[in-house]
């Protein structure tokens, strides 16, 4: 809801900063377009330089050939790397994180650790997973969804043990 993707059975969302799509999302690549062309179009939507981005998810996802064969070719790692490296390669007010982090083999996930950890230095990240180790790793502060409503913890310990034990320390 928060990406827009879906609307609230009641009330509203308001977004007032640039919001990724949720990174590493492959649901709004088209099939029949070739990973070069899924980037053009994605970069040219959100006003963002097509030689740019098609340069950085080059570089980024190393699909070298395939990123002129058409998506549908693809394995599930060239999708997730497409996907990843076409998040990253716009510049966000904030990025939205659904463990999409850990997605792809071990090189891969450090990689994508890595260049996420350079757009956390000028970007908000919303950052979802149920793994206390990579919130650790991302994250300062929590929230926790209970029952339909999120719970604040400034104290990030303390949030991963309201996940995990439903405890204040």
């Amino acid at each position: 809801m928060i990406a827009g993707v879906e609307q609230p059975d009641q009330g509203k969302i308001v977004r007032l900063a640039h919001l990724s799509w949720p990174i590493g999302f492959g649901g709004a690549l088209h099939n029949a377009l070739t990973g070069r062309q899924n980037v053009e179009f994605t970069a040219r939507i959100n006003s963002v330089d097509i030689e740019e981005a098609t340069q950085y998810v080059e570089d980024f996802s190393e699909l070298g050939k395939y990123l002129d064969e058409p998506v549908s070719t693809y394995s599930a790692g060239m999708r997730s790397r497409l996907a990843f490296g076409l998040s990253l390669s716009i510049d966000f007010d904030c990025y939205l994180i659904d463990e999409a982090i850990s997605t792809g083999d071990k090189w891969f996930r450090e990689k994508a650790a890595l260049a996420f950890d350079e757009r956390r230095q000028t970007s908000g990240v919303l950052f979802v997973s149920h793994n206390p180790g990579t919130v650790k790793r991302f994250c300062d502060k929590g929230l926790v969804l209970v029952e339909s409503r999120l719970v604040p913890f400034s104290d990030l310990d303390e949030a991963i043990d309201f996940y995990n034990y439903g405890l204040l320390k």
